[in-house]
């Protein structure tokens, strides 16, 4: 696990430093206080080494941290198609610690009834469609590294 740690790390880093390159991070939390669960979301917009922009909330009681991570990358990825409309990007690194989200991403027919990642996966096709020239990469990190 350390080796796939330290080469994402130096991926991030050499990818910071090209340029038309924006990195989107997310995250989803969910614990449970008094009985009830509570989900966070949140994520944070880099182009090149720079912070874009960032946000974060809460979702409510009934809902799972898978929900807050998809909500996450939905939220993320429409704030980076509008940088894309603004600043040309080639590249849009995804880096999520949910395994199952970015699988449900990459899955061409997902199991079960639809399910949180299907907004994400809208957004993510309506970017790629508006911005041909775009590439995306999907990259798993370690939670709590």
């Amino acid at each position: 696990m350390t080796a796939y740690v330290l080469a994402l790390q130096n991926r991030i880093l050499d990818l910071a430093q090209k340029t038309r390159v924006a990195t989107l991070y997310t995250d989803g939390s969910c614990f449970s206080w008094d009985g009830v669960w509570h989900t966070g979301w949140g994520w944070c917009l880099k182009l090149g080494e720079n912070e874009i922009d960032h946000a974060g909330g809460a979702l409510g009681p009934n809902h799972t941290s898978y929900d807050a991570e998809c909500y996450a990358l939905a939220d993320g990825i429409l704030r980076a198609s509008q940088v894309a409309e603004l600043t040309p990007i080639y590249l849009l690194h995804i880096v999520s610690d949910n395994a199952g989200m970015l699988q449900g991403l990459l899955s061409h027919r997902p199991k079960g009834a639809p399910s949180s990642v299907n907004r994400a996966v809208r957004e993510l096709c309506d970017l790629a469609s508006q911005h041909k020239h775009l590439d995306l990469l999907l990259s798993w990190c370690p939670a709590h590294h």
